[in-house]
């Protein structure tokens, strides 16, 4: 699903076409769920409890989804966005981030 096209966000070497990020809001298993599920963490209008299991629901509804991969994608070209991205916190998504522009700056240093 996911192919090499030009304009790529510059981490993995792939990035989504307009129909593929068309099929992402589509298709996942977020989609109609409460928005704030996936951000709940630095609202300060819900308890410690109810961001706990807002943020129980987004991670496991995550888990299931089958646009995962897509949807961590995507995420990649909004690296400023705090939340949840494919069952992914914006610490660990930037940790990957890091990881694969490392990655990549080696395949590139190597070839």
């Amino acid at each position: 699903m996911i192919g090499l096209i030009s304009g790529t966000n510059g981490v993995t070497g792939t990035a989504l076409t307009r129909e593929q990020r068309k099929s992402v809001y589509k298709e996942a298993a977020c989609k109609g769920m409460p928005t704030i599920y996936w951000f709940a963490e630095k609202t300060a209008k819900y308890t410690v409890e109810e961001r706990r299991v807002m943020k129980k629901t987004a991670l496991a509804t995550c888990a299931r989804c089958h646009v995962r991969l897509e949807c961590l994608l995507l995420s990649f070209d909004y690296p400023h966005e705090e939340g949840i991205w494919a069952g992914l916190s914006a610490d660990k998504r930037a940790r990957l981030r890091r990881a694969l522009q490392r990655r990549r700056l080696r395949q590139r240093a190597s070839s």
